[in-house]
């Protein structure tokens, strides 16, 4: 199991034997360009211990870190192009075994490495706000779905009439 050879339990800093292991990855995906490359972090459903819930709150925040420890080991050791890369955290959502035994929790301990087509580009706009940060907003018709005006009035929030399609593609 890479994750074994990765990571420590309960860690996200790569151990040595794993760092070999990440080095032979980065050589493959350096050769990947027409691919985005997903990184995706899992744990298993126990809890995290009460003496690393100082660097990892949940399980969230450990796959996270563990799939942005591998994701800037790529970059930074492997030369693989940022542009490619993304880190994503799963927790133990998606498991790949039953958490009821100490085999089927270490499988679902985990990295997966997701090579992710690329799409058509989306007709986007991008602007900074004040503070740097950059705000991407897809550039889509808008239209104008009817309310239900027999809504409570407790609510200033306005509902789409029942039943009303929003927009032909997610219906």
């Amino acid at each position: 199991m890479v994750d074994r050879v990765l990571f420590d339990s309960g860690q996200a800093q790569v151990k040595p034997a794993g760092v070999l292991v990440l080095k032979q990855v980065a050589d493959v995906l350096n050769k990947i360009t027409d691919k985005q490359i997903r990184i995706e972090g899992h744990t298993d459903n126990v809890p995290i211990s009460s003496k690393l819930q100082d660097r990892f709150k949940t399980n969230w925040e450990l796959s996270t870190a563990r799939a942005t420890t591998v994701v800037r080991y790529l970059i930074d050791h492997g030369g693989v192009d940022r542009q490619y890369l993304s880190a994503v955290g799963y927790a133990d959502t998606h498991p790949i075994a039953s958490n009821d035994t100490e085999e089927g929790r270490s499988s679902n301990r985990r990295i997966e490495i997701v090579l992710v087509p690329q799409g058509p580009q989306r007709n986007c706009r991008r602007s900074r706000d004040q503070y740097g940060c950059i705000e991407v907003t897809a550039q889509t018709k808008r239209r104008r779905v009817p309310t239900d005006r027999a809504s409570s009035p407790a609510t200033s929030r306005r509902t789409p009439a029942r039943n009303q399609r929003l927009h032909p593609r997610y219906s």
